[in-house]
């Protein structure tokens, strides 16, 4: 397993911290994303809504470079 750099780790928490103000200033960008893989979204409050939704933009992106980087 390798660690992240402090570079690297900066840029993920930079990434998820736009993708938080992103969702909050827009809670249905956030309930379109999150219905992608739940049938059916909580009328979670905005805070919860935005965060569940940057986690899972977070995660998205982290699967996507493992993918990238491991194609054979």
């Amino acid at each position: 397993v390798r660690h992240p750099t402090v570079g690297e780790l900066d840029s993920l928490l930079a990434f998820l911290s736009a993708q938080r103000q992103g969702f909050l200033s827009s809670p249905e960008a956030a309930r379109k994303f999150l219905s992608l893989t739940e049938e059916k979204v909580a009328d979670a409050d905005v805070a919860a809504l935005a965060s569940k939704a940057a986690w899972a933009a977070t995660a998205r992106a982290l699967f996507g470079l493992d993918e990238t980087l491991t194609r054979e």
